[in-house]
Order: structure tokens, then sequence, then C-alpha cells
């Protein structure tokens, strides 16, 4: 019985390393589509004239920015994830007033799984 578990543990992790599903690459893939629509919409809208609407506009813009780090980070492109996570961290070190900020330690955590 001992070994039956063995062998399901090891066939468990082998499912685990292999490609993504065919469904799932066509899902990243529409997800990175989508969020470079997004990034392409909000680098380009005229800045608003309240500075709260400019703070909103540019987290937004961080918040995409992370995102694309992630889906970067999960097709192995390392180099661009972290490219990302710095625009993101830019971002938010600047427009959110509390230093230690939730989001900015998210930006670093995920920005130190790609190195």
């Amino acid at each position: 019985h001992h070994d039956n578990d063995d062998e399901q543990q090891q066939q468990e992790q082998e499912e685990e390393e292999q490609a993504p599903s065919p469904e799932d690459a066509e899902d990243i893939q529409i997800a990175w589509e989508n969020l470079e629509a997004a990034r392409t919409i909000l680098e380009k809208m005229e800045m608003p004239k309240d500075p709260a609407m400019e703070t909103k506009l540019q987290l937004d813009l961080a918040q995409v920015m992370l995102r694309e780090g992630d889906l970067q980070r999960l097709n192995g492109q390392y180099v661009s994830s972290i490219q990302d996570y710095s625009s993101c961290l830019a971002l938010r070190q600047r427009y959110l007033k509390d230093k230690w900020h939730r989001s900015i330690a998210d930006t670093q955590f995920n920005s130190g799984l790609s190195y």
C-alpha cells in the first residue's frame, strides 16, 4: 500500500511539471492581450487635473503592470517580469503615501520570485 502512495505522488509531481495544456496557453494569451490593451489605454489617457483621480489612474496602471509581470514569470520570462514589477513598484512608491503599504510589499515579493 505504501508503494502505491509513492507512485501516486510521483505521478502528481510529473503532471505539475508538464507544459501548460493548449487551453491554458490560449487563456494565458488572451489574458496577455487584455492586459496589454488595458496598459495601452491607461498610458494614453490624459492625466486628470484632480490629484486623487491621477493617483487612482496610476495605481490602476501599476496593477496592470503587476499582472503582466505575473504572466511573464509564469511563462519563464524572468527578465521581462522583473521589468514589469519594477515599473509597478516605481508607480506604487510614488503614489502610495504609506511607504509600508501592502501593495508595495506584494510587488517586492513577486519581483523576488523572479530572481
